[in-house]
């Protein structure tokens, strides 16, 4: 594994959940309280290690769970996903169904 959160920063997503203090399953359940989806610790990880690009309804929600521009939160994540995924060599699997 590429140590990208070294020389590229932290996944957006990631950086967001620690600053709401929250582990992968606490944020899965707040944001699909918030969305009323039945979201997992396992489709916050994917979004954190760039496996799935979440829809922008769940972007825009997890700005506003941070305080963030919606916009600019959601650009930083798209940026951040396809750098990861060209360096790595990896297809890019855009919005998943949650």
């Amino acid at each position: 594994m590429l140590p990208f959160g070294k020389y590229f920063g932290q996944n957006p997503i990631k950086t967001l959940r620690l600053k709401l203090n929250l582990k992968q399953d606490e944020f899965a359940e707040v944001l699909g309280k918030e969305l009323d989806k039945n979201l997992t610790k396992k489709d916050i990880s994917r979004w954190e290690n760039c496996e799935h690009l979440p829809r922008n309804e769940v972007l825009i929600t997890m700005a506003n769970l941070g305080s963030l521009n919606p916009q600019k939160f959601i650009q930083e994540v798209k940026d951040h996903y396809v750098t990861y995924n060209e360096l790595i060599g990896r297809k890019r699997k855009y919005a998943t169904n949650n």
